[in-house]
């Protein structure tokens, strides 16, 4: 599969990717996302409702353990869960698999042909190449 690299956010940057996502074909959208402790709980709503505008079969939500900024481990992805939740996404269709490299592989893990797969990154974006590179993804 090919690799686009993009890097956003915030709200309006992830609507404007969404709008873009949204006009490729795909059978299923799969994403992962994350976000800094010290956004406040009305910025994380924004963001969610930007992401879930993409319609992802698919959401993978990371703890971003690099920005934690005052939150505890694992409270920005059950907050984002449950803001995804309230947001129509079905429960069966979010999964919390741990930090920003583990989200990466089980997104792409569960990626298969014809699917498109938004991987927002936060940490380590050489990383997030590797895997993608191992996982067979070449440069669009």
């Amino acid at each position: 599969f090919r690799r686009v690299l993009f890097r956003s956010h915030n709200p309006d940057s992830v609507r404007h990717l969404a709008a873009l996502v949204a006009r490729w074909p795909a059978k299923r959208r799969v994403l992962l996302i994350g976000q800094a402790g010290d956004r406040d709980d009305d910025l994380m709503r924004s963001l969610v409702q930007a992401a879930w505008s993409m319609r992802p079969d698919r959401v993978f939500i990371k703890d971003v353990l690099h920005y934690l900024r005052g939150r505890e481990p694992g409270e920005v992805p059950a907050l984002l869960s449950r803001l995804f939740t309230e947001a129509g996404c079905p429960a069966d269709a979010l999964h919390l698999p741990g930090d920003e490299l583990q989200g990466i592989r089980a997104a792409l893990a569960d990626v298969a042909a014809g699917d498109v797969a938004v991987l927002l990154v936060h940490d380590d974006f050489a990383a997030a190449v590797a895997e993608l590179e191992r996982a067979g993804a070449r440069p669009a």
